[in-house]
C-alpha cells in the first residue's frame, strides 16, 4: 500500500545523462571537424595567392613588377586551364562549411538527448533555472555498484551532484548562439558564391567596385570574356595588390583577351 506524496511520479520525464564525462572529448572532435574545410583549402591552394602577390601589396610599386613579371602573370591568368577547378574547390569548401554545421548540430542534439536544437531559444523564453536545469541538471539519480561483505555485487542508489553542469550550461549556450551566427554567415557566403557563379552582371559589378579608374565598358568586356575561374583568381589576388599594379594588370588582361 503506497503513501500519497511519496514514490516516483509517473508523469515525470526520466532520461539518462550519458554526456557528462565526455564533453571535453566532444569539444576536441568538434574543433577537428571545423578545421577540415580549412585544411582542404590550404592544401589545394598551396599558398599560391600569397606567392603571386608577394612584394606587390605595399603602397610603393615594387621593382618585382617588371615587364617580364607582368607578361608571365598575365599569360598565366589567361592561359592556365586550372582556374575553374581552383574556383570549384573553393566553392566546395564553402559548401562543406554548411554540411559541417549541420552535422555538428545533429551531433550536439543527439549528444544532449535531443535538447540542443532549441536550447538557446528556451533559455531566452523560459524562466532562467528551468531552461538550464532541463538540459543540465545539477543533481541526478546515480546507480553504482560495489562489492558487499560476502563478495557479491551490490547496487547503490544515490543522489549525485554534477558541478560541471554549472559551466556546461554556459558553454553550450555560447555554442548554440555561435552556431546560429555561423549558419547566417555560411548561408550568406553560399548565396554570394552562387551569384558570382551564375550572374555575369554581378561579377562585372564586383570588378568595377574593386578596380579604380577603369571604364565601365572595359569592366563589362572583361566580365563577358573571363571565365568564372579566371574572375575568381583575379578578384582574389586583387585583394592584396597595390591598386596601381592591379589596375595595370587588369588593363593588360583586357588587351590580350
Amino acid at each position: 500500500m503506497g503513501v500519497e506524496g511519496l514514490g516516483i511520479e509517473e508523469h515525470k520525464e526520466i532520461y539518462t545523462l550519458l554526456y557528462y564525462q565526455w564533453i571535453s572529448l566532444l569539444f576536441c572532435f568538434q574543433a577537428l571537424l571545423f578545421y577540415v574545410p580549412r585544411y582542404l583549402w590550404k592544401t589545394w591552394e598551396g599558398d599560391r595567392f600569397s606567392q603571386m602577390v608577394k612584394d606587390l601589396g605595399g603602397p610603393i610599386v615594387s621593382d618585382k613588377w617588371s615587364s617580364t613579371y607582368k607578361e608571365k602573370l598575365t599569360r598565366f591568368i589567361i592561359t592556365n586551364e586550372n582556374h575553374d577547378l581552383f574556383a570549384f574547390r573553393f566553392a566546395f569548401c564553402e559548401f562543406l562549411n554548411l554540411c559541417n554545421l549541420i552535422i555538428q548540430c545533429l551531433l550536439m542534439d543527439w549528444y544532449l538527448n535531443g535538447k540542443f536544437s532549441l536550447y538557446g531559444y528556451e533559455v531566452a523564453t523560459k524562466p532562467w533555472p528551468q531552461a538550464y536545469n532541463r538540459v543540465f541538471p545539477k543533481k541526478a539519480k546515480c546507480t553504482y555498484t560495489k562489492f558487499g561483505h560476502s563478495g557479491s555485487i551490490i547496487d547503490i542508489d544515490a543522489l549525485c551532484i554534477l558541478p560541471l553542469n554549472i559551466l556546461n550550461e554556459k558553454f553550450f549556450l555560447i555554442i548554440w548562439y555561435l552556431m546560429v551566427v555561423l549558419f547566417i554567415i555560411t548561408f550568406g557566403a553560399l548565396i554570394y558564391r552562387l551569384l558570382v557563379l551564375t550572374w555575369r552582371e554581378f561579377r562585372i559589378y564586383l570588378l568595377m567596385a574593386q578596380v579604380r579608374n577603369v571604364s565601365r565598358e572595359k569592366c563589362q568586356q572583361l566580365g563577358k570574356n573571363l571565365t568564372h575561374g579566371q574572375f575568381f583568381f583575379i578578384y582574389n589576388i586583387g585583394k592584396n595588390m597595390n591598386p596601381i599594379i592591379y589596375k595595370e594588370l587588369i588593363l593588360l588582361i583586357y588587351e590580350q583577351l
